[in-house]
């Protein structure tokens, strides 16, 4: 008999959002601050962002409830509370090196607007030391062997999983700008 111990999961839903105008908040953004330096290799990423704005209480008010579904499938306790939102903005060849979200019980980003080659989202299994080096001659890769996983991003997509999975953005390849919103929920 098999066991599955120690699964991940990883929400995923398309959402209907008005993209446009969440575009014209993050270029106002840009234009009007800095841009921090986290984990992004190059890049625009603000920091935490007025949650208030009326552009975002929409996709917000769906984030809400992804995260309501998806920490019951997982039965953690709640209720979680978004407690921060930050913009991306990456040009051709910006990235985002591997991290976690450390406070984050959720993690999760949406996508505003992702052009085709502009970077997937990569997850890193948590046991890969262990599995590369124990398991490196044996493995045939599949979701629980893997020691990356990658996930499409895609033009209107939310991703919601645990704030400790460390993950990254792979370059953006395309000439065009890739705009998401990443965030975090908590107790």
């Amino acid at each position: 008999m098999l066991k599955n111990l120690f699964k991940i999961d990883i929400w995923s839903k398309d959402l209907q959002i008005d993209n446009k105008s969440l575009i014209t908040l993050l270029d106002r953004i840009q234009e009007q601050h800095p841009s921090v330096v986290k984990s992004n290799v190059s890049g625009f990423q603000s920091d935490f962002i007025d949650t208030s704005q009326p552009e975002l209480i929409p996709l917000l008010n769906s984030i809400d409830k992804e995260v309501l579904n998806y920490t019951k499938t997982l039965s953690l306790k709640g209720p979680l509370t978004c407690r921060n939102v930050w913009a991306n903005i990456n040009d051709y060849k910006d990235t985002n090196k591997f991290h976690h979200h450390p406070g984050a019980v959720i993690a999760g980003v949406y996508y505003i607007d992702v052009p085709r080659y502009s970077g997937d989202i990569e997850f890193m299994n948590p046991a890969k030391n262990v599995i590369s080096y124990d398991w490196n001659e044996v493995i045939e890769p599949n979701t629980y062997t893997c020691l990356y996983y990658d996930m499409p991003s895609v033009t209107g997509r939310l991703y919601l999983f645990p704030g400790w999975l460390e993950h990254a953005v792979l370059p953006n390849m395309s000439h065009g700008k890739r705009y998401s919103l990443s965030f975090n929920y908590s107790l």
